[in-house]
C-alpha cells in the first residue's frame, strides 16, 4: 500500500496515516500468510540504511546555514522528539508549532514582530513564522503571548 505525505505531515500525522492503513492490512495479510498465499521475502542487506540514534543537538537550528524549507522540514521530521529549538540570551527556545512564509528581508536569526506575530529570517529568502514556542523553564505559549512577555524579543537574535 501507498499513502501521501502532505506538505504539512509531521512525524505525528504520518505516524496516524500509517496506522490506519497498517490496521486495515493486518487481517487479510494474516489470512493469506497463514494460508499459504504469501510468503515472507528476505531483506537485501545489499540495500539496507542505518540511522543513529537521535539526540537533542539534532534538533538545533542553524539559521546561518539553513532555509526556511530545511527548517519546516527538520520540525516535521523531529517532532515531537527530539524536536527542534534554538537559543534566546542564552536559554532554549523550543519552537512547538511553526510554518513557513513568504516573509523576506529578515536577516538569518533575526526577530521580527509584526501583527502579533513572530517571524525569524533563516539562510534562505524567507522567514519562519513561530506560533507556538516554549522558552526554557517556562510554558508553552502562543507567539502573541509570549511576546508580551519579552519586550525584548523583536530585533533580536536567535543562535
Amino acid at each position: 500500500e501507498s499513502i501521501t505525505i502532505e506538505a504539512n505531515d509531521t512525524y505525528l500525522t504520518l505516524e496516524k496515516k500509517l496506522a490506519a492503513v497498517g490496521a486495515q492490512l493486518l487481517i487479510p495479510t494474516a489470512l493469506e500468510y497463514l494460508a499459504g498465499t504469501i510468503k515472507p521475502a528476505a531483506q537485501n542487506d545489499a540495500e539496507m540504511t542505518t540511522c543513529r540514534e537521535l539526540t537533542r543537538d539534532d534538533g538545533r537550528i542553524d539559521w546561518q546555514s539553513m532555509n526556511a524549507t530545511q527548517i519546516f522540514n527538520l520540525w516535521r521530521g523531529l517532532t515531537p522528539w527530539p524536536g527542534v529549538w534554538t537559543t534566546w540570551q542564552g536559554k532554549r527556545l523550543k519552537l512547538l508549532e511553526i510554518a513557513p512564509t513568504d516573509h523576506a528581508g529578515v536577516l538569518a536569526g533575526q526577530v521580527l514582530i509584526e501583527n502579533d506575530r513572530i517571524f525569524v529570517g533563516t539562510a534562505g529568502e524567507s522567514a519562519i513564522e513561530l506560533t507556538t514556542i516554549q522558552l526554557e523553564g517556562k510554558n508553552a505559549t502562543s507567539a502573541h503571548i509570549f511576546i508580551r512577555g519579552a519586550r525584548d524579543f523583536n530585533g533580536s537574535k536567535l543562535e
